[in-house]
């Protein structure tokens, strides 16, 4: 009878799937295609696939290896890939149960519910960081790498040490402006752990993963039993840990995992694709997560609400989750809950919707376990959108009346406002958006992919010319265009002096000088008149700096070269502030006094005058530009220990 029943049971599920894919037809295939073609172009080893649609798994698939040696194929419902970022989305459901269950509130300053080594200092702002502040990254911190990957084989902190030992500063007032941060949501992850009196991997455990059934999904990670660390990954689990696998002269390699415990809300989750189907129709379903416990249905129709807009128009965020534009190959504006995820090799997409032109609900999740697998993750939730959820089709928009005229005022470049702002991490998180405008009116800029085309649909308002991702400018006191607004983040127009180009100019214009002022010395013989002794001082001082300067570019340089190329990026992480690098910036403090103690020099050349004319200006140049190197070092925060 028990078997009866279980064939009952499975004839109907099967009869379910298959009346519910009928309703995206050749869906498997469709996937197939998209996935096989960027793991061949794209060189990634593996990847997973869920799809859900109105309360059904259409497809759950997995494709290539998880591992190299022995060679194991990808199992949907075994093989756990790293989810990253999605990550936050359990801890944004735990926060919501908490408040739900009157432990705290949203609005409630942090501070309120943090264990007393973790308050945050006000650091000269009035208002408090509030949890709602964590939920919408808007919180004011600076972004730093430091500690966020540890290498597999080091000792980790724990969440709490990390919070408290590598604190990022607070760089602006909370809730202007949406900068992602990591640390924001290990924050909330310590005031869940706090609240509820529980380690947080077992928070999120008892009350979401087990309630939802999700049983190959765990926040826990692989390294021996550690005082102070959470409980390993069981066994069982570990088996099935894809590994980090990347195509290194055409040939896949393993690359060793990296640890995420020390910062774990934010990113330590794996799961499998079986999993994130079951995730994503809870997520559609209200009544599902309150069935199971985990949050009443109310109570997520509160998180579904708009919690944050950067800029009017621009799409909200909600309450930690995400609206990601999803029409880059059909103008689609697909309102949606999303979350992307990258470590240091795995990248991965969730987006769930019922934002369908009434055609129900659908989740796609994807994941990766190469680097180049960014690409694939948003390319599969787009095209399955675009070849099933078609838009009526409409005219390309044209550029309004004045447009041309008014797209010139927001050409420039823009920095991320995620980036350290007090740390020597400035100077590596260098780059930038170009917004440049055309005759006819539009603007181009490459946001997280190829150059597109934007055209104006509002005040300080523009859409993707072919798509729906829209972007915003926000404007200062004075009037004037001091911000980009994107769904990822916002970004703030740099003036020239500030930018990464200006300081290519002065280190290059500094090591021609420096270059040069040695090959002079080298080959000047002693003058008739002889130097006055002020002269022959300042000589020896230009030369000094010239020396400092260029040892301190050649061993920035010696320090950066092993970190450049797929194989640098896990080596850097690892081992930052390398050895190397305190040195460097060791022999840039000698290099600053020198170039201090040049202006000095000044005097005794300009007042003895027995050198000539040409060279009291060179002497004089020199100095100068040295001072303008030290000044824009200063700005990337390269002149001292700032580590």
């Amino acid at each position: 009878m028990h078997c009866r029943c279980n064939w009952v049971v499975l004839f109907a599920a099967l009869v379910c799937q298959s009346a519910a894919a009928e309703s995206l037809p050749n869906l498997e295939s469709f996937v197939d295609g998209v996935v096989g073609g960027f793991m061949s172009q794209q060189q990634i080893a593996g990847a997973e696939v869920a799809v859900v649609r109105d309360g059904e798994i259409l497809l759950v698939k997995g494709y290539g290896i998880d591992q190299v040696e022995p060679r194991r194929a990808v199992d949907p419902n075994e093989s756990l890939f790293r989810l990253g970022s999605i990550s936050k989305t359990f801890t944004w459901l735990s926060i919501m149960q908490l408040a739900e269950r009157g432990k705290l509130k949203l609005t409630d300053p942090i501070n309120d519910h943090l264990p007393d080594e973790l308050d945050i200092p006000d650091e000269g702002f009035e208002q408090p960081i509030r949890i709602i502040d964590l939920m919408n990254h808007t919180a004011g911190f600076e972004d730093i790498l430091q500690g966020l990957f540890v290498a597999g084989d080091a000792t980790p902190l724990s969440l709490t040490e990390q919070l408290q030992q590598r604190r990022p500063h607070r760089v602006r007032e909370p809730g202007k402006f949406m900068v992602y941060s990591n640390y924001g949501c290990a924050l909330a992850g310590a005031i869940v752990a706090h609240v509820s009196g529980m380690e947080y991997e077992s928070y999120v455990e008892q009350n979401i993963l087990v309630p939802l059934g999700l049983a190959h999904t765990t926040f826990r990670e692989i390294y021996q039993p550690t005082d102070g660390l959470p409980q390993p990954m069981p066994a069982e689990l570990a088996a099935h840990l894809s590994q980090n696998i990347e195509s290194r002269n055409g040939v896949w390699q393993a690359v060793p995992h990296e640890h995420i415990v020390s910062m774990a809300p934010a990113g330590a989750a794996v799961s499998t694709a079986g999993d994130m189907a079951r995730y994503m129709l809870a997520l559609l379903d209200p009544q599902r997560l309150e069935a199971a416990g985990v949050l009443k249905a109310a109570t997520f129709a509160q998180m579904r609400e708009p919690s944050f807009q950067s800029a009017p128009g621009m799409p909200a965020v909600h309450h930690g989750f995400f609206n990601t534009p999803l029409g880059t190959t059909a103008p689609l504006a697909v309102d949606n809950l999303s979350h992307g995820g990258s470590t240091l090799h795995f990248r991965t997409l969730m987006v769930v919707t019922d934002d369908l032109g009434g055609h129900g609900t659908l989740g796609v999740f994807v994941a990766a376990n190469s680097v180049p697998g960014g690409f694939l993750t948003q390319a599969v939730a787009e095209r399955l959108v675009a070849k099933y959820f078609p838009p009526s089709p409409q005219p390309e928009p044209t550029v309004p009346e004045g447009g041309a005229e008014r797209a010139r005022e927001y050409a420039g470049q823009y920095r991320p406002l995620r980036r350290s702002y007090t740390q020597f991490e400035k100077i590596i998180n260098v780059g930038t958006i170009d917004v440049s405008a055309t005759k006819d009116g539009y603007l181009v800029l490459a946001i997280g992919g190829p150059p597109q085309r934007y055209v104006e649909i509002g005040k300080d308002l523009f859409r993707q010319a072919n798509g729906d991702a829209t972007i915003a400018f926000v404007r200062n006191e004075r009037g004037a265009v001091s911000h980009l607004v994107a769904y990822i983040g916002t970004v703030e127009r740099v003036a020239f002096f500030a930018s990464p180009q200006w300081f290519a100019l002065v280190l290059a214009a500094a090591l021609a000088t420096c270059i040069g002022i040695l090959i002079a010395a080298a080959l000047r013989r002693e003058p008739v008149p002889p130097h006055s002794i002020g002269e022959r001082r300042s000589a020896q001082v230009i030369a000094g700096t010239a020396v400092a300067w260029l040892l301190f570019i050649v061993l920035a340089v010696v320090w950066a070269l092993p970190f450049v190329g797929p194989a640098g990026q896990d080596q850097f992480v690892y081992t930052y502030p390398q050895p190397m690098l305190k040195v460097a910036l060791a022999v840039g403090v000698i290099a600053t006094g020198l170039s201090v103690l040049g202006i000095a020099t000044l005097v005794p050349v300009w007042r003895e005058r027995t050198w000539s004319t040409g060279r009291r200006l060179r002497h004089t140049v020199a100095v100068a530009l040295f001072v303008v190197l030290v000044a824009t070092l200063l700005q990337w925060n390269a002149i001292g220990f700032r580590y």
